[in-house]
């Protein structure tokens, strides 16, 4: 007999869906199935074409519109078997809740699998609106509805798959064996399973990956890797340090201001055999050195909050990658900078996709 859950669908800014994924996981989420416009249009639409039996349609997928800013989450969670023991909302968050049996909770003390799904919308609200202290207001639409196991293992399988990052990487997000075939000079990077930071398909981690890797190969060719001094601002899952450890950096501090994403980043780097190579630490940018290089896969608001800081951990001739920029913040981004010192940072490449944009500088300290 099949279970049921009840799945969310949350339509929110790109460039916070990799926040919410992790505050969804500590509200209990059992399966969490993430796309945006990019993998609709590059893998999901292809994939449609060749499988008549469209387990994407069924899983709903389409259900809702998508735009091209947004990035669509699906999350799961269990039903609650006996409806008398569902925590109904009855006053609002942060007030006093009574299930049919009188027990009484509070919206910090209820059991996960006993919200019920009105609740769960208002949880996830909060989880929003906290979120939302640290961007701009942010657009989002929150939908439920039931359904059945079978419809999350096709997520869970899609979102499983191997794909091409660059033309040198490849990631497995389920860490189990791959079928893989690597030629020659290709590298495989294994992303933790369950991890909500992020496997490299969305845009913005999908331009920082490419720039890196292109950067790395005109540096190989020219005075090596092997001695930069790299910092990944921001890590998430790590897969930008990991990258750079596989394509031979040796000297790699990341970090975040999250624990979970540092403690997710460490494992994910062990899977990788890459982990002498990287520091992991949840410190923030001005607690830093100086380094040959720095990526930075942030959002627009925060690179241009960092602007003025990052001449600060840069060495002479050096080099910055900037991405989860959106094409509207564009010229703040580059007014910023300018402001900051237009001799000393100049722009060696602009990467473009779909609205994200990712810059990268070269600086002469």
């Amino acid at each position: 007999m099949n279970e049921n859950y009840y799945e969310f669908t949350i339509s929110i800014d790109s460039e916070v869906a990799d926040i919410l994924l992790s505050k969804l996981e500590d509200l209990g989420a059992l399966s969490i199935f993430t796309v945006d416009s990019h993998e609709i249009e590059t893998e999901i639409i292809p994939m449609l074409e060749q499988d008549k039996t469209n387990v994407f349609d069924d899983f709903g997928l389409f259900s809702v519109e998508m735009d091209l800013e947004k990035a669509l989450i699906k999350s799961y969670f269990l039903e609650v078997e006996d409806n008398n023991l569902a925590v109904n909302l009855s006053m609002g968050v942060g007030e006093i809740f009574l299930n049919e049996n009188d027990e009484i909770f509070t919206a910090d003390n209820i059991p996960q699998d006993r919200l019920s799904p009105e609740l769960m919308v208002e949880r996830i609200k909060v989880e929003i609106d906290f979120i939302s202290e640290f961007f701009a207001e942010l657009d989002y639409d929150i939908s439920y509805r039931l359904v059945e196991s079978e419809q999350i293992e096709e997520g869970n399988r899609y979102e499983a798959e191997l794909f091409q990052l660059t033309d040198r990487i490849l990631v497995n997000p389920g860490v189990s064996e791959s079928d893989a075939h690597l030629i020659d000079g290709q590298i495989l990077i294994n992303i933790v399973p369950s991890s909500a930071y992020g496997s490299g398909r969305d845009e913005t981690t999908s331009l920082a990956a490419k720039t890196l890797d292109d950067l790395l190969l005109e540096l190989h060719k020219c005075q090596g890797v092997q001695e930069l001094k790299v910092l990944d601002l921001g890590t998430g899952s790590g897969i930008l340090a990991i990258i750079a450890a596989k394509l031979g950096v040796q000297n790699i501090k990341a970090i975040d201001i999250d624990q979970d994403a540092v403690e997710i980043a460490k494992d994910t780097a062990k899977v990788n055999q890459v982990s002498s190579n990287i520091e992991f630490t949840n410190e923030e940018l001005y607690e830093q050195g100086k380094f040959d290089l720095i990526l930075a896969n942030l959002s627009s608001e925060l690179i241009i909050n960092l602007a003025k800081d990052f001449p600060k951990h840069l060495n002479n001739d050096s080099y910055l990658i900037l991405a989860g920029i959106n094409q509207n913040d564009l010229e703040k981004v580059l007014a910023e900078f300018k402001k900051v010192d237009d001799v000393k940072f100049k722009i060696l490449k602009t990467s473009e996709l779909n609205q994200w944009v990712t810059l990268l500088l070269s600086y002469i300290g």
